[in-house]
């Protein structure tokens, strides 16, 4: 392996051994000797000459024109070489040839009876700046060329791989690799546009036998072309047995000019084939080639492996090798990245046949010898924003970020307005923009009214921008808008990223890129949160025409727009192809929603997934999916048609109020796809299988998915993962609204398997958490954790909170512009709504509505003596008559309520699919038309955590304790019913189930007793005395949820039995009273409204996780803990349990923070060896020591003595 630049160190001609007869050739072993057959050349006719070994020329171009090596021989119009040159299986690696104004090759010509034979040229660079070039020679007049490997980088006007022209003779056996280019400036490294051939660039006569060419092709200028064999073909020349690789080459034709009646005889094929016998029907592989199936292309076996790679610069840039050898084996694949660290430089291009040819980091797969080129260009550097914006003076330049910018004062800019996109005139950018790894921070662009809004308006063909990333950005349009690129035609976009706020009104609207046309996106990403109209998706809005590439990419923000909206695209046309990319952001819409892609006509789909939660406004059936929001229905495709999809999964929510599917609406089948039905609450999904969420982290479930090369997962506690993400997940937090989220531990990647917890905090206390969107472990409480089993996205929606003191402001819910639908009401007080009963000429209270996203939160208070009695007729009877998707109600108890309608139940007639009731109680009569419950009349959306007691009846029989019936999706988890069951054929908790059984339900229960029925729809029946056991609910958390009297009563909210302090701020109560529940056996009361909240919510933040609490297993617990200026004050109390131990209790207390800059636990006080150890035989003690600075939390330790000498924590506050 060589990397190599050029470099001016002068030959001098030495005179070989030997004679120059057959039996004595002269002997070539040196550079010297070349230069010496060049000088004699003249005098070559009917001389030998051998190749006694390799050479390796490291350094071999002069500066002045009379010392260079300039081949041996001129053009066929002057002096030809006519003698007989055997390699002898020898090659000669690294040689630089600049032909100055002539052509240029190894040789000239070759003349009527010269041979040259076995001969590798490996890692040479050959240009001719004045016409034609190859690279054993420029033209053939009659000799033979066989059994020669070229791999080296050609370029001049005309070319050809082995020689430009050949006007008679023959090329037999020999091979081709590297980069064949049209004319070159290798000062500049410029390509300005001719002609080029794979092995020859016009064949006028002899005849091609047995030869292949794998080189890069390339051809720039307006006239200029490439054949993949040969660039023109006459009736005299004629080919046989030989192929091109047409991925390499970049044409399927093998020629660019036939004159009529030539034979081509010559046959394109992939790169796959290349590497397989069976292509090369007819050839020698017994005494001439050799192949390793699969793993090189043809070799002849005068040069096996293992292989030579030569990297070649061009320009101020560097490359680095991995892994770096001297010789690679065949099929390894070695991976380059090109560095232009140099200041004023870029990386432009690879010349040669790297996997991708833009990119700057690229792999090279040794099926042969190889040589590639990385070529850098100098650059504008731009530090300024002002800098910036200059670029719309040119947009054919190449530019280079010189460092970050700061561009915050956009906002002020143009009115307003802000930045203004970069074009000049109408023309699109068609430069290199290298953003070099620097950020652009705080770019306003504010032209709501305009299209074509980005960093840049449009980018053309040809244009390159990578390695740029936006922050912390706005950018807003009307239509065609992206954050970096509002429109891209044939450019592409590499390693590049927004954490932007994009938004516009009309159609095409994406995170990074909102119109793709015929480009292509590598190893880009987005965060930021995306709103559109149409066509809107997290990465792209739209991609159509020509054929278009996205890989390695992914989307984390969230995404809203009406029609056509996905989590990485919303809408894909034409050909196109998505390759190991993910979404994780939620996706809102109306019609055409998917995880993953919105819409998708004809293209490829693979090795992707989509983790967001779905959300679709529009009852509308097969156009919402966890992965695609439709597929491709306009192919045509018939049963047995290749796929368009495969090794792709879905674990997302989907959140609607029908019956959707969980991989795609459509219901044509994809190889090896998959959708977590449980995580989606789907239980059914068109285009592959459902699995369980613990089917889903287990790697047998992913039939013949790569998991080599490709995937990974973390066995039984993670989803398959692409392994080119890195270790470790993602986690992007997003707050929507007036409010922030801390995060704890706050890193950039999470183990698989990690718990991190998550807290809303509002901005005020007039503002409250709407809820969470994403996988947490509770959408509704303050406090929450999410279980890192993927790269994730979490949305925390703050929303302005509407006061609910009385029943008649209660009445006003979803009533006007005051008191929308889609608000956030909580509940202040208890409600007495007695009074109902005479409202409306004893209709009582008109039941409210709540849509798009309304929230209901009692926090923890009641509603006492509602009367709703709706004519039979009215739909949905309830609080609420009908809860759409994605509104909850939570938090909240009714007692002594009285409910009647047509679909009844006391919180509402109808749960949507999406819609939810959480932490909820009903103590009431319920009666019912049709369907009654004393939760809910009819519910296809999710019930949690709740209870129903009283007297619900039906006329039609369908009654339910809980439920009335249950609706596709419906579910009913850990709650229970112990109401008398009336009106006929009615269930304990379920009358009626649309749903399969076993999924309605999990954990929940009805009192057979209580209710008068042995049977329900779902759910467990039990008897009285189980109902007051705890054993019977499996499952359930007693600790900050659930309480019980064991044996005395059913399972209680523990919100119902807990008095919290006065003074307790809005919208914390539901947290703070299940921690209160899990300290009541320890503190000995649930009554805590005698404490002050200072002292109440310190206690809180010191043991916010009670499972593993610090004073049930101490035996004592924190009554004081106060925190001064200058003082911290711990008292601790005797427990029960600690009272009820043998012996003397006693301890030493220590006290630890949390360090703010290095983030671990320090002991900061403590009590010394030589203190009184703190004696509890008065039943408590306390300690004051010194506030230290630095420290943000803080908890006691204890060391004991009579106990067993161990030391005991308090579980750690959130930071």
């Amino acid at each position: 392996m060589a990397i190599q630049a050029l470099s001016t160190t002068a030959q001098m001609a030495l005179q070989p051994a030997g004679e120059g007869s057959a039996e004595a050739p002269y002997q070539i072993s040196q550079l010297g000797h070349l230069v010496w057959m060049d000088e004699t050349v003249s005098q070559s006719s009917n001389v030998h000459y051998r190749l006694m070994n390799d050479i390796d020329v490291a350094e071999t171009v002069p500066v002045e024109e009379e010392e260079k090596f300039r081949g041996i021989g001129d053009d066929f119009s002057v002096v030809k070489f006519m003698g007989y040159f055997d390699g002898a299986g020898h090659s000669i690696r690294n040689l630089s040839l600049r032909q100055w104004g002539n052509s240029g090759g190894l040789f000239g010509t070759l003349g009527p009876g010269s041979v040259v034979e076995n001969l590798a040229l490996i890692g040479c660079r050959i240009v001719g700046s004045g016409g034609d070039t190859g690279a054993i020679a420029d033209a053939n007049c009659g000799g033979v060329i066989r059994h020669c490997l070229v791999a080296a980088y050609m370029g001049g006007v005309r070319v050809g791989g082995i020689v430009c022209v050949q006007e008679s003779g023959r090329i037999e056996r020999c091979t081709v690799t590297g980069c064949v280019t049209a004319r070159y400036d290798p000062d500049s490294g410029e390509i300005y546009g001719g002609n080029v051939g794979g092995v020859v660039y016009e064949l006028m006569g002899g005849t091609v036998t047995q030869c292949y060419s794998t080189a890069y092709l390339t051809d720039v200028s307006a006239f200029g072309s490439k054949g993949g064999f040969v660039w023109g073909a006459w009736p005299s020349g004629e080919m046989s047995d030989s192929y091109w690789d047409m991925d390499t080459a970049g044409t399927s034709s093998s020629a660019c000019y036939v004159a009529p009646d030539a034979e081509t005889g010559v046959g394109g094929r992939s790169s796959a084939d290349m590497r397989r016998q069976a292509t090369f029907a007819g050839w020698d592989f017994e005494n001439t080639w050799a192949i390793e199936e699969d793993r090189s292309t043809p070799y002849l076996r005068a040069f096996p492996p293992p292989f030579y790679l030569s990297v070649l610069t061009n320009g101020a840039g560097r490359v680095e090798i991995d892994p770096l050898k001297a010789f690679y084996q065949p099929g390894e694949v070695v991976k380059l990245t090109a560095w232009s660290d140099a200041p004023g430089f870029v990386f432009a291009r690879w010349n040669g046949g790297a996997s991708n040819q833009l990119s700057t980091v690229t792999t090279v797969t040794m099926d042969g010898h190889r040589m590639l080129e990385a070529v850098f260009v100098m650059a504008t550097d731009v530090s300024t924003v002002e800098e910036l914006q200059a670029i719309n003076n040119n947009m054919s330049g190449t530019y280079r970020l010189a460092q970050d910018i700061d561009a915050t004062a956009t906002a002020a800019w143009n009115d307003g307005a802000g930045f203004a996109p970069l074009e000049l005139d109408g023309q699109r950018f068609t430069g290199i923009f290298d953003g070099n790894g620097h950020v652009v921070r705080g770019l306003a662009v504010n032209r709501p009214e305009s299209a074509g809004i980005g960093l840049f308006s449009e980018v053309g063909a040809g244009a390159i921008i990578r390695r740029l990333t936006l922050v912390d950005g706005t950018v807003s349009g009307y239509a065609g808008v992206g954050g970096l690129a509002a429109i891209v035609y044939g450019g592409r976009l590499e390693e590049c990223g927004a954490d932007c706020f994009v938004s516009g009104e009309g159609r095409d609207i994406g995170g990074l890129v909102g119109l793709l046309r015929s480009g292509s996106l590598v190893n880009c990403h987005t965060t930021g949160s995306v709103r559109g109209r149409d066509y809107v998706g997290g990465l792209i809005g739209m991609a159509s025409e020509g054929f278009n590439v996205v890989e390695h990419c992914y989307a984390m923000g969230p995404v809203e727009g009406i029609n056509y909206v996905g989590g990485l695209i919303g809408t894909c046309e034409w050909n196109f192809m998505i390759d190991q990319c993910f979404a994780t952001g939620p996706v809102k819409g109306e019609y055409r929603i998917g995880g993953l892609v919105g819409q998708l006509d004809p293209l490829m789909v693979r090795r992707s997934f989509a983790v967001g939660s779905v959300f679709g406004t529009e009852r509308l059936a097969g156009v919402l999916g966890g992965l695609f929001g439709n597929s491709p229905s306009s192919l045509g495709m018939e049963p047995g048609e290749p796929a368009v999809a495969g090794e792709c999964y879905a674990a997302g929510r989907l959140i609607t109020d029908d019956n959707e599917s969980g991989l795609t609406s459509h219901s044509y089948s994809y190889p090896a796809m998959y959708w977590d039905m449980e995580v989606g609450g789907k239980w059914h999904s068109s285009g592959g299988p459902n699995r369980l969420t613990a089917q889903m982290k287990q790697r047998s479930t992913f039939v013949d998915w790569d998991f080599e090369n490709v995937w990974d997962i973390g066995e039984g506690v993670s989803y398959p993962f692409l392994r080119e993400s890195g270790e470790g997940f993602r986690l992007n937090v997003v707050a929507v609204g007036d409010g922030h989220v801390e995060v704890s531990p706050r890193t950039a990647r999470y183990a698989p398997g990690e718990k991190v917890m998550l807290t809303a905090v509002p901005a005020s206390n007039s503002v409250m958490l709407a809820c969470w969107t994403g996988d947490v472990a509770d959408e509704d409480l303050r406090v929450t954790t999410v279980t890192m089993d993927i790269h994730k996205t979490v949305v925390a929606e703050f929303s302005p909170a509407i006061d609910i003191v009385t029943v008649e402001e209660l009445q006003l819910i979803g009533s006007g512009a005051e008191y929308p639908e889609n608000g956030c009401y909580r509940l202040t007080h208890d409600i007495d709504a007695s009074a109902t009963a005479a409202w409306n000429d004893g209709a009582g209270f008109i039941p409210c509505r709540l849509s798009n996203g309304g929230v209901l939160d009692g926090q923890s208070h009641q509603i006492k003596g509602l009367s709703i009695n709706n004519p039979p007729h009215y739909p949905w009877a309830g609080l609420i008559s009908g809860l759409e998707p994605k509104c909850v109600i939570r938090n909240l108890g009714l007692s002594s309520c009285s409910v009647a309608g047509y679909d009844a139940g006391s919180l509402a007639g109808l749960v949507f699919g999406g819609g939810r009731i959480v932490r909820c109680f009903a103590e009431a009569s319920v009666t019912g038309a049709e369907f009654a419950g004393g939760l809910v009349g009819r519910l296809e959306g999710t019930i949690a955590n709740s209870y129903a007691v009283g007297h619900i009846s039906s006329a039609s029989g369908l009654a339910g304790g809980a439920v009335g019936a249950v609706g596709w999706n419906g579910r009913l988890l850990r709650s229970y019913a112990a109401a008398t069951v009336a009106g006929g054929a009615g269930g304990g908790l379920v009358g009626q189930n649309d749903f399969i059984a076993e999924r309605a339900s999990e954990a929940s229960f009805w009192d057979m007793q209580a209710s008068g029925c042995e049977a329900s729809a779902c759910g467990e029946g039990k008897s009285t005395a189980d109902m007051r056991l705890r054993t019977t609910f499996t499952g359930w958390d007693f600790s900050t949820v659930w309480g019980i009297d064991e044996g005395v009563g059913y399972p209680f909210l523990w919100f119902t039995h807990l008095s919290l302090p006065v003074d307790t701020p809005s919208g914390c109560a539901p947290e703070y009273a299940a921690w209160a529940a899990a300290h009541t056996n320890i503190w000995g009361t649930a009554d805590f409204s005698v404490l002050p909240w200072a002292d109440f919510s310190t206690a809180w933040l010191l043991d916010e996780r009670p499972a593993a609490g610090f004073a049930g297993s101490a035996g004592f617990a924190v009554s004081r803990f106060e925190l001064g200026d200058e003082e911290i004050l711990v008292e601790l109390a005797l427990t029960v349990g600690g009272a009820a131990k043998q012996g003397p209790l006693n301890g030493w207390l220590a006290v630890e923070g949390l360090n703010e800059l290095g983030g671990t636990w320090e002991t900061v006080a403590a009590q010394q060896p030589s203190d009184v150890p703190l004696s509890f035989m008065s039943g408590s003690a306390s300690v004051v020591f010194t506030r230290p600075a630095g420290f943000r939390f803080f908890r006691p330790v204890v060391r004991m003595s009579g106990g067993g000498g161990t030391a005991l924590r308090a579980p750690a506050p959130t930071p």
